[in-house]
């Protein structure tokens, strides 16, 4: 299936498997990692020699998808979140009833490019999921979506064949420091925990 990240530039979105790797989400820096490495260093090293949305001034804040030059096939993402909500009402498409496709992206073409959006998110009142939109994707309606669940729990989300966003489930089990495994040995992260980052979010992004 073909998909567009952003104005003419386009991937193949194909099933199977993804990433083999465990999100990151860093709450106190707002950013999400998933990529093979969890050092800085290592990450950069490998950084510096892909093509796709790579952000090597590290100053015009782009979401970055990162593919490897010899096969176009994408390796890791470096995400921002946001701080921006909007009410349930609001989400143009119930993303948790669509059931999500694993597989990866593989770039049409060796090139690079800005996804330089202005986003907002919602997450579920119990804490169970939460949701990054682009601003663009909220005038869609449309049946034509798809969640391409790239690793455990994390999908990047597509309506009418446009890349509009991305979302964790269970994001409680994903919280980490910068560059370091995030600890899944807590027993209560769809419980008490959920219930608790829920509440920080808000409280943190009450306007």
């Amino acid at each position: 299936m073909k998909v567009e990240l952003t104005a003419s530039v386009f991937a193949d979105a194909i099933e199977g498997l993804g990433i083999q790797a465990t999100p990151q989400w860093v709450l106190s820096e707002g950013k999400l990692a998933l990529g093979p490495y969890y050092s800085y260093v290592e990450w950069q090293s490998r950084r510096i020699n892909s093509i796709g949305s790579v952000d090597l001034t590290e100053l015009t804040q782009t979401d970055e998808l990162l593919f490897e030059p010899s096969d176009r096939m994408l390796w890791g993402v470096y995400l921002n979140d946001s701080n921006h909500r909007i009410p349930s009402k609001m989400l143009p498409v119930a993303w948790d009833e669509e059931r999500p496709t694993y597989g990866t992206l593989r770039l049409s073409s060796a090139t690079y490019f800005l996804l330089d959006h202005k986003s907002v998110y919602w997450i579920a009142p119990d804490g169970k999921m939460f949701v990054v939109l682009y601003d663009a994707a909220l005038s869609v309606r449309s049946t034509q979506i798809l969640r391409l669940r790239l690793s455990d729990d994390f999908d990047l989300l597509f309506a009418e064949g446009r890349l509009c966003g991305w979302m964790l489930s269970h994001p409680a089990r994903y919280l980490s420091a910068p560059w370091h495994r995030p600890d899944m040995s807590a027993s209560d992260a769809d419980g008490e925990i959920a219930a608790l980052l829920y509440d920080c979010i808000e409280i943190v992004n009450d306007p």
